[in-house]
């Protein structure tokens, strides 16, 4: 799994200087544009893949959390229509607060306290980031007991995969050297945490699941890939 976790790590980060660079434009009526990142309706199934949720309340959790990423929406979309670049930096705080509250009372309910630990920090980031390791095992048929087993795993592997992302603050910008060498330095670090996280993971599973896993991650990553494509971050470049 070496080589997807390389492109991952490409991926999260082009994602996130794509975020990083909508901020900083002060570019007007762009409002739409700057709102995607903020109300991502996906974010609510990344959510269910870094618990590994089971299918049940995978459906309860999504559909909860969407719910609180479209009044969001409908509420502060308006708003920034029309805004310069300096506004929407001011208005960011406000919505990343009143983003967050509304997403940890909309799980509230439907999660553990140590599930309420693990995704909070998560959900008071800028984006909510996906990754396919964790949503090919999560749609992974496992019984219950393994799955318990594996949920702990993946709670301390977010994590660190949140500790070891590097810090980059609304309107930062960055040379074309200083991004390369803070992509290769935490595509490293990403590496070298999923390779100790897959080995914990593989040691759970049989044969056929650690390769259905396998072939899963691939297909799963090249969609993510796509999509990041898609909102600008461009495709990563797949380690030779």
């Amino acid at each position: 799994m070496k080589q997807w976790a390389y492109r991952l790590g490409l991926v999260l980060l082009a994602v996130s200087f794509v975020a990083g660079s909508v901020l900083a434009q002060p570019a007007p009526g762009q409002g739409r544009g700057f709102g995607r990142f903020l109300f991502n309706p996906d974010e609510g199934n990344f959510i269910c893949d870094y618990l590994l949720l089971d299918k049940a309340n995978a459906e309860k959790v999504a559909e909860a959390y969407g719910k609180a990423i479209k009044e969001l929406s409908d509420k502060w979309m308006p708003k920034l229509e029309g805004v310069s670049g300096e506004e929407r930096r001011t208005m960011f705080q406000e919505i990343r607060d009143e983003s967050a509250k509304a997403k940890k009372e909309s799980l509230g309910k439907l999660l553990s306290a140590d599930e309420m630990k693990t995704v909070e920090p998560v959900m008071e980031m800028r984006m909510i980031q996906p990754l396919a390791n964790l949503r090919a095992l999560r749609l992974l048929y496992l019984e219950k007991e393994k799955r318990a087993k594996l949920q702990p795993l993946a709670a301390e592997y977010v994590k660190t995969l949140q500790e070891a992302r590097p810090a980059r603050q609304p309107g930062q910008q960055l040379s074309q050297e200083d991004r390369q060498k803070q992509q290769e330095e935490f595509a490293k670090k990403r590496e070298e945490i999923t390779k100790e996280y897959d080995g914990k993971v593989i040691a759970l599973l049989s044969t056929d699941e650690a390769k259905a896993l396998k072939e899963q991650t691939a297909k799963i990553q090249e969609e993510f890939d796509k999509a990041a494509a898609a909102m600008g971050g461009g495709a990563p470049r797949r380690q030779q």
